[in-house]
């Protein structure tokens, strides 16, 4: 790994382990109430349902940084794969609450 590579193993439906851990760290370090707390806090609370709830959007902004060699595109489908996964820490994060 000195060379700067990342490690990519793959897993069963073909996501990288890195993938996982990434967006796993991220919903471990920065919690849903906390980022619930924020948007609250900083007025920014939906008036009515988006497509993208502010939740989501501040985890993707998040996920640029965390994936920042990465394109948009890249970025959401990695979130959006942590949001689909059962079990996976990223479970239920654009749920209502």
């Amino acid at each position: 790994m000195g060379n700067g590579s990342q490690c990519t193993v793959p897993d069963p439906e073909g996501a990288r382990l890195t993938d996982r851990i990434g967006i796993g760290v991220l919903t471990r370090l920065v919690s849903r109430d906390l980022v619930d707390e924020v948007i609250a806090e900083a007025g920014r609370r939906e008036q009515r349902r988006r497509l993208l709830p502010a939740r989501v959007v501040v985890y993707y902004v998040l996920a640029l940084c965390l994936f920042f060699d990465e394109g948009y595109e890249e970025v959401m489908r990695r979130l959006v794969g942590g949001l689909r996964g059962p079990g996976h820490p990223a479970r239920g994060l654009a749920g209502g609450g």
